[in-house]
């Protein structure tokens, strides 16, 4: 069974992401992140009121895809104009995920965490997807030898 996997990163990095899950899917993940697909239908994203309820429909959907992972991927890329939902969603990994991959730069005190956690989740950090990429590409290669 394929491993259930959210992905979560600043929504500008939409591009970044669909390319990411392509390449997760091809080595066996099963990526459910519906954000992808979220497109506001006026201008000015959740700063224009005409978006809130939209806005409401898809943190409700990201939070439920992001409840079920059993892997989570974070992409953690401090900017401006940022609201950091990811971080929200990387709380959510690190309670219920079995498994957390932290991408970029510590942002804070949660950043930090690697290895397995009390609670049985494992976290593995990175310094840049592609080093995630080389990871998983390898532990791919090494599930097909048995």
């Amino acid at each position: 069974m394929k491993p259930r996997t959210y992905i979560a990163a600043p929504f500008g990095r939409k591009p970044l992401v669909r390319e990411l899950a392509g390449i997760m899917e091809e080595f066996g993940y099963d990526v459910q992140a519906h954000w992808l697909e979220h497109h506001y239908r006026h201008e000015g994203g959740i700063h224009n009121p005409d978006n809130a309820g939209y806005a409401e429909y898809s943190a409700g959907a990201d939070l439920e895809d992001a409840s079920k992972a059993s892997v989570m991927v974070v992409l953690q890329e401090p900017h401006e104009g940022s609201h950091y939902g990811w971080l929200v969603e990387l709380g959510i990994g690190l309670a219920v995920a079995d498994e957390v991959f932290i991408v970029g730069p510590t942002v804070n005190v949660f950043s930090f965490l690697h290895g397995l956690l009390p609670n049985g989740c494992y976290v593995r950090r990175f310094d840049t997807v592609n080093t995630l990429i080389d990871y998983l590409g390898k532990e791919h290669r090494e599930r097909d030898l048995f």
